[in-house]
């Protein structure tokens, strides 16, 4: 079961306070949500037409709900692990998520970035036992692998050259953390799998270095704090500039490309990752 396979940790969004479930003191007896979130197609349909045509999807927030039990043996433990309960639901009055983490029968751990959305229902079941049921969402609904980025990395000889990332997730996701070390005029960096780009018709200075963050809610292209947006093409692909997982990469191999000028010794792209899946 369920149950038994899985371990799940609730973090405050400082990480200083958990629920560690399937413990004898927190006992987990239900959980929904975690596979994969819901979808929401877009279909195009002129009056005329029979059936539509599909626009392709979204995935939408993560909803996932908890249930279970409280148990303690003194009136004073009973009310402290209350306590805990309390703090890692409670909203965080600076808006930052909390964070919940499960670890498969693999032994590898995924996490995922969440708010509480329904309070805590504690049930009692007898004087020292409750049952506590709660709702979580998760407004980036792919769950993310704890563990180290793997990078991969160009350096000044392997400018104009490929090299082959391969990535191990369940899902797409954008290179992060993204570097340009200078020298480099005008880099460009393709995903000849994908087909996809960032084309940059800048000179990046000698060992000055670009940060370049694609993930929603950020995109964004900084040499220190000065934005480089309005150096990049046209035709460059901010939104969709992902590695692809297997099977639309085959074996998750994707081929990347970088071409550039006036390099020197100090001159580095590095392209990092991290595993995600869309559902455990």
């Amino acid at each position: 079961m369920l149950i038994d396979l899985y371990k799940f940790t609730l973090y405050e969004p400082t990480q200083v306070t958990y629920i560690e479930l399937n413990l004898s003191n927190f006992v987990h007896e239900k959980s929904t949500g975690l596979s994969v979130p819901g979808i929401t197609r877009f279909f195009e349909q002129s009056p005329s037409q029979h059936g539509a045509f599909d626009r392709g999807f979204l995935l939408q927030p993560r909803v996932l709900t908890f249930k279970f039990l409280v148990r303690a043996t003194t009136p004073t433990e009973f009310y402290a692990r209350r306590k805990t309960i309390i703090d890692v639901l409670r909203p965080a009055v600076n808006n930052l998520p909390g964070q919940l983490r499960v670890t498969l029968p693999d032994a590898t751990i995924w996490k995922i970035n969440v708010f509480t959305t329904s309070p805590p229902i504690f049930t009692p079941k007898d004087s020292l036992c409750e049952e506590v049921e709660f709702t979580l969402i998760a407004p980036d609904p792919v769950w993310t692998q704890v563990v180290a980025v793997t990078y991969l990395t160009f350096a000044q000889a392997d400018i104009g050259t490929s090299k082959v990332a391969t990535y191990t997730g369940g899902w797409i996701t954008f290179p992060y953390p993204f570097s340009i070390k200078g020298s480099l005029t005008h880099p460009i960096i393709n995903n000849l799998t994908s087909g996809k780009k960032i084309d940059l018709n800048y000179t990046v200075p000698d060992n000055t270095t670009v940060l370049i963050d694609l993930r929603y809610g950020y995109k964004t292209i900084l040499q220190g704090s000065t934005n480089l947006l309005q150096y990049l093409s046209s035709d460059s692909d901010l939104e969709d500039f992902w590695f692809l997982p297997d099977p639309d990469a085959g074996s998750g191999n994707n081929t990347i490309q970088v071409t550039g000028g006036s390099t020197s010794g100090n001159t580095t792209v590095k392209l990092g990752w991290t595993p995600v899946k869309i559902g455990l």
